[in-house]
């Protein structure tokens, strides 16, 4: 687009073809030359004319834009650069003091605000007279199993913790090193689960185990203790089965295939089940409420005793250790039901509860190391039932040994007594 005012003398690109003619004729070899040399100097001439109107015409271009934004918002200034988008801050880290506890949590992040808006929040008080009981060997009651494994001890921050929180997780080698260039076959395959719960139709494989100290986050029959082991599973479709379940499987496998024998019925059942699997909550934590006594369960001794060799926040300390001897029997202890929320933030809500009625024994400095640890206590006050379903399981046969209980009395002090 031209302007007024603004010219333009094209070069004349005709002469750039006599810098060939110059010595073509000996006799005006001067007048040639003289001719180039005034050819040279109106090329560079019309160059620099050519570079002066396209400067000017940009110039303009730009002015008419800037006018334009001018007129349709006032308050812009074009000639400043476009602002960078805000920088998102880190988000709030949540604890258990004042200033980031449990009663403030639904204002540090609008994805904790469940925490206070919930219904079906956890912890929550149970007892044994306001839960629905079920026979012991209801099909629907909550099965265990155990294996011997190796766990890794590691003591670090949860997500977006102020504390670090002492962990034990299934132990998970390393590959091994490449022989020539194939890898091994088993490389990737992962090891069995430590624990594995069924809920009917249902695998939870265990996935970790962490510590709630100076209290009981829950509270059974009006009684609260000094520590809260969460044992906490995750909906798993690689859980393995018991020797009497392989045992079935490969003897039906040995009968053949016999899908055109099955009943209607039969046939009528594989929605239903394909249905409550797909309800099934994704998550399940077991827990079970300590009391101070003389001495710490084993298996909890030789966690405190090896934390201190943990060398860093990454770092984590390799223990071997019976399952059997970590999760309470689901047999031998009423096994309490419901549906809740984990008891920190995000605090979503959907999962499963299994809380046991059994008292682990925890020495007194044991729990004050774990606070010490854990840089404070770490309890979530009780929450609303809301009048939710709690289902009890009583336990199929108590343990043989005589423990003491202890329950409250009238005037509200702890007494011992024995089941």
């Amino acid at each position: 687009m031209l302007h007024e005012g603004a010219s333009f003398i094209a070069p004349n690109f005709r002469t750039l073809s006599l810098k060939n003619r110059v010595n073509q004729c000996p006799r005006c070899c001067a007048n040639n030359r003289e001719s180039y040399s005034l050819s040279r100097r109106a090329f560079l001439a019309s160059l620099v004319n050519a570079s002066i109107f396209l400067a000017r015409a940009a110039t303009s271009r730009s002015e008419e834009t800037a006018q334009v934004i001018s007129s349709d918002n006032p308050s812009a200034t074009p000639s400043a650069p476009p602002p960078s988008p805000p920088k998102r801050g880190k988000r709030p880290t949540w604890g258990y003091t004042s200033e980031n506890g449990p009663s403030v949590w639904h204002t540090l992040s609008p994805d904790w605000e469940i925490s206070e808006t919930g219904e079906l929040q956890s912890p929550i008080p149970l007892s044994y007279k306001t839960a629905l009981s079920k026979d012991g060997d209801a099909p629907d009651r909550p099965k265990l199993q155990t294996a011997s494994t190796k766990l890794a001890l590691r003591l670090r921050p949860m997500p977006n913790a102020a504390q670090p929180s002492l962990q034990l997780e299934p132990y998970i080698p390393p590959p091994p090193p490449f022989v020539g260039d194939a890898p091994p076959l088993d490389v990737s395959k992962p090891p069995p689960p430590p624990a594995v719960v069924y809920m009917e139709d249902t695998a939870y494989a265990l996935k970790k185990i962490h510590f709630h100290a100076g209290s009981t986050e829950h509270e059974v029959g009006g009684w609260s203790g000094a520590l809260e082991t969460h044992f906490c599973f995750e909906r798993s479709e690689a859980a393995f089965m018991s020797k009497e379940e392989g045992e079935d499987k490969a003897a039906s496998e040995d009968e053949g295939a016999k899908e055109d024998t099955k009943s209607t019925t039969e046939i009528q059942k594989e929605p239903k089940k394909v249905e409550r699997e797909r309800k099934a909550p994704k998550y399940l934590n077991v827990a079970v409420l300590g009391q101070i006594a003389d001495q710490s369960e084993p298996w909890l001794s030789s966690v405190l005793k090896n934390v201190g060799m943990i060398a860093s926040e990454d770092g984590s300390v390799v223990l071997s250790t019976d399952m059997a001897k970590v999760i309470p029997s689901f047999e031998t202890n009423d096994v309490y039901q419901y549906e809740g929320s984990f008891t920190t933030p995000p605090c979503i809500e959907g999962v499963e509860w299994l809380v046991l009625s059994c008292r682990m024994p925890v020495a007194e400095d044991d729990v004050n190391e774990i606070i010490r640890m854990q840089g404070g206590k770490n309890i979530r006050p009780l929450q609303e039932s809301n009048g939710r379903r709690v289902v009890r399981f009583p336990a199929l046969a108590r343990e043989p040994q005589e423990i003491a209980q202890t329950s409250m009395s009238k005037d509200g002090t702890q007494k011992s007594a024995k089941p």
